[in-house]
């Protein structure tokens, strides 16, 4: 068991990980991905069976004990810490003593392949036996105050995977504010874009992808091809009829500088969300949308930038022309 996953990824996955997407705990290092479930009190409990295990060399499981997240009740982002039961219940007592077992840690050092497959499954099965399990942090700024701001996310494992099945607040919750400076360039924008957001949150993949790419299609390209068709004497019915029969990457190579490099320098973006509309499954799709979602804000963010540059040569040029 031996993966390229990390405690990065588990703590992103907390905050914006969507709902329902299974992940291969083979995805990980060797049970490093216990950190879903259970913080360092849980963790310290378990013995040397649940090192990690990796080129010869034992060394402690990482836990995730803080989250750097946005606080949609403060407004602002903070840390929250994680938030310990007063006492550990009798059922994740009962997995903690299923993993200790002496034997283990020389077991893997020798290889016993047989005696390691059979611990193995008894850990699994424990572990799926456990049902739903919930962490919960606490927002630093509210931790003296009457009621603090929580953050929960759930998850289960079945069939050695590990599936999030709730969070609070929502990805939506967690984002929506970050995502109101796209009004900028278009009501429509921010509210797509917010959709597709909502639709991730909810294990909705390929839903979710009609969105994006609606977002890079009518608000950005097509706009643009449109308004240059315009400037070469085309009327506005011709200029939107070619613009609705020029297939897409020919509209990108016209419009070369004044796109984003990742539109035109790289056709993944645009090529995933229809791959991912037409051929993908729901959990691939949300699987790739993080990247996706966070490649479109950077190309929003550069026509802002764009926008807000227009605007002050524009305020410039006026200012330079009253002078005498």
């Amino acid at each position: 068991m031996s993966g390229n996953k990390d405690i990065n990824f588990i703590k992103e996955h907390f905050i914006s990980g969507g709902l329902y997407v299974k992940i291969d705990i083979n995805e990980f290092d060797l049970f490093n991905y216990l950190s879903f479930f259970f913080d360092n009190d849980v963790i310290s409990q378990i013995e040397a069976p649940l090192l990690n295990y990796s080129n010869g060399n034992f060394g402690k499981i990482s836990t995730i004990q803080t989250l750097n997240m946005y606080c949609p009740k403060c407004g602002e982002k903070t840390t929250f810490e994680s938030e310990n039961e007063e006492e550990i219940s009798p059922h994740i007592w009962e997995f903690i003593n299923s993993c200790k077992d002496t034997r283990f840690g020389s077991a893997l050092y020798v290889g016993e392949e047989n005696y390691i497959k059979s611990l193995l499954d008894k850990i699994f099965n424990n572990l799926t036996n456990l049902s739903t399990i919930t962490r919960k942090f606490v927002c630093v700024h509210s931790k003296t105050e009457p009621i603090k701001h929580f953050f929960s996310v759930s998850y289960k494992f079945e069939n050695n995977k590990i599936i999030k099945v709730g969070q609070y607040p929502s990805i939506n919750d967690l984002t929506g504010l970050d995502l109101k400076k796209y009004k900028t360039i278009n009501n429509d924008v921010y509210l797509e874009l917010n959709k597709a957001n909502g639709l991730f949150s909810h294990g909705v993949g390929i839903g979710s992808y009609t969105y994006l790419r609606r977002i890079i299609e009518k608000y950005i390209v097509n706009e643009k091809y449109t308004n240059y068709l315009k400037s070469t004497g085309k009327t506005s019915e011709e200029s939107e009829a070619l613009t609705k029969n020029t297939y897409f990457k020919d509209k990108v190579t016209t419009l070369k500088d004044e796109l984003s490099d990742l539109l035109h320098g790289n056709d993944k973006i645009y090529g995933f969300l229809s791959k991912g509309i037409h051929g993908l499954s729901e959990d691939e799709c949300l699987e790739v949308f993080p990247i996706l979602f966070d490649s479109i804000c950077i190309i929003l963010d550069e026509e802002i930038e764009r926008i807000e540059k227009e605007a002050k040569k524009k305020e410039l040029a006026s200012k330079l022309n009253k002078l005498k």
